[in-house]
């Protein structure tokens, strides 16, 4: 498993950031990450991969300093452009902080998700009315995660979460699942991201983004 932290994401400016309360996701051990010994190499943006030990149950996340991947994702190593090595130390066993704030309860989900790309993209459930209030908060929210993808720094981390966030809403049968599909990846071709990653490797963030928001349906609006 990999331990993604963005460019930037160094040991004083977290410290600082968790002093001043900016970041509530950020453990207090996080920062400590760049300091273990453990495989690790460079980004083309600036950031890091730290690799870890795989550690049964634990669930791919996104944070506010990074990114958790540990089942049906991976990460491009080097060499390559930006990609190099900068520990060579032996593999290191999980932290304990990162197993106990990793995984996620099971959920039922009230829309089944599509396995493959033709599928998402031909399906257009929905289970709210037109116009209704639950359609348009979905929609609203769909062009916010569109614009925020768009504008990215760390384009592939806000699709993951982007998606993720819609994929609760489709769960929640507020918005199609064609939709976000082929929204999101329109937006991914206009911001360079498949021409840096491949269109292969976008569809498969934007349909596991789905499947693991869909686990997690959007609560109904009069309960928020």
């Amino acid at each position: 498993m990999v331990v993604q932290v963005a460019a930037g994401r160094d040991r004083n400016r977290l410290r600082c950031a968790q002093r001043r309360g900016r970041h509530r996701h950020v453990p207090a051990e996080v920062p400590e990450l760049l300091d273990l010994q453990t495989l690790a190499a460079s980004t083309p943006s600036g950031g890091r991969h730290l690799y870890f030990r795989y550690a049964e149950g634990i669930a791919n996340r996104v944070f506010a300093w990074g990114e958790l991947r540990a089942t049906g994702l991976y990460v491009i190593g080097p060499p390559g452009p930006g990609r190099e090595w900068i520990s060579e130390a032996v593999i290191a066993e999980v932290p304990e902080y990162l197993v106990k704030i990793g995984p996620r309860p099971p959920t039922v989900t009230s829309i089944e998700a599509c396995g493959s790309w033709a599928d998402a993209v031909a399906d257009r459930r929905k289970t709210v009315a037109r116009w209704s209030r639950e359609e348009s908060f979905a929609l609203v929210a769909f062009c916010n995660a569109a614009d925020r993808v768009l504008r990215a720094k760390q384009r592939m981390i806000a699709l993951n979460a982007e998606v993720y966030a819609l994929g609760r809403l489709w769960g929640a049968g507020w918005i199609e699942q064609s939709r976000i599909a082929r929204g999101m990846e329109a937006v991914s071709r206009h911001n360079g991201l498949v021409a840096k990653r491949g269109l292969g490797v976008v569809r498969q963030v934007i349909l596991g983004a789905l499947r693991k928001g869909a686990a997690r349906p959007y609560p109904e609006l009069h309960k928020r």
